[in-house]
């Protein structure tokens, strides 16, 4: 017997979000298939990569100093030392950039590598309004409090296929900027 099960939010929480299942038979099994093979996908990634390509990854995705804060280094070279395999990073470190790159690929797949990069520097409604490259960077359990944001995000998405991905869905941010008049 196979459920389909919808999960919807019922309160944002700083400590996470708050969901209920609810047995739905009319949910779509595509989309639940699909975040489950991205989810797996981004997992293999992260877990098969040398932390050389980790670090390059996330240093072309977020820039050199954002990276190394992301890791909790204060010397953005050491970035660079670390994608190009001269030295490795300590074990905390490796571990927030693995954290960061698993979440950056699973954005990149679902969605793509320019919102990947905005939602890492963005305000996070599911984290506090933090930025997940903060949280990661600051709390002892930030890479998974920035997968449950990731998971939440990306839901959005393959609940909604339709959903374009280079328009806001806010109208004012379509519109062109004022055109300015000389005199």
């Amino acid at each position: 017997m196979v459920f389909r099960v919808v999960f919807r939010v019922v309160s944002w929480q700083p400590e996470g979000i708050v969901m209920s299942a609810i047995n739905d038979p009319t949910a779509p099994l595509d989309s639940e298939h699909i975040a489950k093979q991205q989810l797996r996908r981004a997992h293999e990634l992260a877990v098969r990569a040398s932390i050389a390509d980790v670090a390059s990854y996330v240093q072309q995705l977020l820039g050199q100093k954002w990276t190394a804060y992301l890791a909790g280094v204060s010397d953005a070279r050491a970035v660079g030392k670390w994608a190009n395999g001269g030295r490795k990073p300590q074990p905390e470190s490796e571990r927030k950039l693995r954290d960061a790159y698993q979440i950056a690929v699973l954005i990149s797949l679902v969605d793509d590598e320019p919102t990947a990069r905005a939602w890492f520097s963005g305000m996070n409604p599911v984290l506090g309004h933090r930025a997940p490259a903060w949280v990661i960077a600051n709390w002892d359990d930030g890479g998974d409090r920035a997968m449950e944001a990731a998971l939440a995000f990306i839901a959005l998405r393959l609940l909604i296929p339709g959903l374009p991905r280079s328009e806001s869905p806010c109208p004012a941010s379509n519109r062109r900027p004022a055109q300015r008049h000389r005199r």
